[in-house]
């Protein structure tokens, strides 16, 4: 469509969103709001008086967009004018690019590479059909696997800490104190899960010389559901290469297969890049569902 085709809209900055706003721009699907201290300025498209797109500007370390615009509007210009206001609005708080993520094969994908994003990383989403026939563990030397439901046991309380400390996935949820507070910190992310009414799962690789957590692994089964997500699975750098992966990822499928039976299928992610547990992934039968992408453009390249 060129630029006389298109569909003059106006665009208008929710400063801060009321009750019909917030209705308003729940229509659209900008994907879930930035956690604190991050900003996040809201857009909306009208076309004829009526809403027919909006966009998300998140702000914290990048600046991230998301835009929708309805079915019926798509691929008249809208989408467009709500990038570049975006991208303006990025430029004016001093961020030389703009991010967007996007499912391949979707117009999103499409959209983000005519407007010259350039790929910054990719993940995979990876799904396993249960039940499914799994390679026997290997057993690796000098390492046990210890299993548990929820928060930690109290005796791997320290050991569970440390590892997540080393392998930079401690959680704080952006509370002041919660990286001070040991219990805290390990309770965070159990109580978040329980509190959805769902049911999380660790296995940890346990150095039987130190006594130290070397990897782990943890799991969500959504209850009520046939599903269940693999969340993260660590092994701290200087012990990988010894099969401790596949061991943690074999312990958890078998721990869901005794303690849920009614769990019909597991999906991960992975990065694209991540080539050794794509290749664990493969081997114990998870397939490709989807690959999404994060690109960048220079802001002031689409600011008008």
């Amino acid at each position: 469509m060129t630029a006389a085709e298109r569909i003059p809209c106006r665009i208008e900055e929710i400063l801060a969103p009321g009750p019909i706003e917030r209705e308003l721009l729940a229509g659209f699907a900008l994907g879930e709001p930035a956690p604190p201290p991050a900003r996040e300025q809201h857009y909306l498209a009208f076309l004829s008086g009526r809403p027919a797109g909006a966009a998300a500007l998140r702000m914290a370390t990048e600046a991230d967009v998301a835009l929708d615009v309805a079915p019926a509007h798509r691929r008249t210009g809208i989408g467009t004018e709500l990038l570049r206001t975006c991208a303006e609005g990025a430029y004016r708080h001093r961020y030389s690019q703009l991010f967007g993520t996007a499912t391949d094969g979707t117009p999103a994908a499409g959209f983000f590479t005519a407007h010259g994003f350039r790929t910054d990383s990719a993940v995979n989403r990876l799904r396993l059909r249960l039940p499914a026939a799994l390679p026997r563990a290997k057993e690796v030397p000098g390492y046990t696997v210890r299993e548990w439901r929820g928060i930690p046991p109290e005796d791997l309380g320290p050991a569970m800490l440390a590892a997540k400390r080393d392998s930079g996935d401690m959680p704080s949820g952006g509370l002041p104190g919660v990286l001070h507070d040991p219990a805290k910190a390990l309770a965070m992310l159990p109580n978040r899960v329980a509190k959805q009414g769902n049911v999380l799962h660790t296995a940890a690789a346990i150095e039987t010389r130190t006594g130290a957590i070397v990897g782990y692994a943890e799991l969500v089964v959504f209850t009520g559901t046939r599903r269940a997500e693999q969340l993260t699975t660590v092994v701290l750098p200087s012990h990988r290469g010894n099969g401790i992966g596949a061991l943690l990822k074999i312990a958890m499928l078998e721990r869901i297969a005794r303690a849920h039976p009614e769990v019909g299928e597991v999906e991960t992610e992975n990065d694209a890049g991540n080539a050794p547990m794509l290749a664990i992934n493969a081997a114990l039968g998870f397939r490709l569902v989807s690959c999404t992408r994060r690109g960048w453009v220079y802001a002031h390249s689409l600011a008008p």
